[in-house]
C-alpha cells in the first residue's frame, strides 16, 4: 500500500471524497472497446525520471505513480488511484496536495545564494524519492530544478504556477509558446459586469 502522494509531507491539502472518480475522467488505463483514451505518459518523457536517461527504476514516484497499459510501453497516471494507509477505512485517497515539503526545499533552493547549499536543498528531496546519486556543482541549475518540479507535481497543476512565475517562453512538451495569452488568465465576466476593475 504504497503513500504515493507522499502524504506525511504534505503541509496543506484540499480533501475531495469524489477525488477518484474525478481523477479516473483523465487518468486511468483506458478501454479501447468503449473508446477511453486515458491521458497517457509515453517512455520518452519518462526519461526524467532516471538520472542518466535509462535504466531500472530510481525514482519512487516512477515506481509507484504509473500504471501500465497492458504490454505497451505507455502508462498513465494513477497518483489518486489508489487505497492509502492516511484514509479512513483504507479507501481511496481524497488529498488533494496544495505545498509540500519538497515544494519548500526547491523554493528554498531557488532563493539561496550559496550555490552548494541550492544543490543540498535540491539533493534532500532527490534523496528521498530514491536517487543514490546526487547532483554536484557545475550544472545547470535552472534546468535541473525545473526537472525536479516536473517530476514531484506531475498531474497536480502546480507546474503552471513555477512556469508563469519564471515566464519561461518554452513549455515543456507544447507547441503554445510561455505567454501572456497563456500564463494570465482573464478576467472573469462578472467582474467586468459589475465594474469590480480599474
Amino acid at each position: 500500500m504504497p503513500d504515493r502522494i507522499f502524504f506525511d509531507e504534505v503541509v496543506f491539502a484540499l480533501y475531495n471524497d469524489n477525488l477518484k472518480a474525478k481523477s479516473n475522467v483523465y487518468f486511468k488505463d483506458g478501454d479501447a472497446s468503449k473508446d477511453e483514451y486515458p491521458l497517457l505518459i509515453p517512455a520518452t518523457r519518462r526519461k526524467l525520471y532516471f538520472p542518466s536517461g535509462e535504466g531500472a527504476y530510481y525514482d519512487f514516484r516512477l515506481k509507484y505513480q504509473f500504471g501500465r497499459v497492458g504490454d505497451s510501453t505507455e502508462e498513465y497516471i494513477i497518483k489518486y488511484n489508489h487505497a492509502s494507509p492516511h484514509t479512513v477505512g483504507n479507501s481511496s485517497t481524497c488529498y488533494i496536495p496544495m505545498i509540500r515539503m519538497s515544494e519548500m526545499y526547491y523554493i528554498a533552493a531557488e532563493c539561496e545564494t550559496d550555490p552548494a547549499q541550492a544543490i543540498a536543498y535540491i539533493n534532500s528531496v532527490r534523496q528521498h524519492r530514491g536517487y543514490d546519486d546526487l547532483l554536484n556543482e557545475g550544472i545547470d541549475f535552472e534546468s535541473e530544478l525545473m526537472k525536479e518540479y516536473r517530476k514531484e507535481f506531475l498531474a497536480e497543476g502546480q507546474m503552471f504556477y513555477y512556469l508563469k512565475r519564471k515566464n519561461i517562453e518554452t513549455i515543456p512538451y507544447s507547441s503554445l509558446p510561455g505567454d501572456n495569452a497563456v500564463y494570465v488568465l482573464p478576467i472573469p465576466d462578472v467582474e467586468i459586469e459589475y465594474g469590480n476593475i480599474n
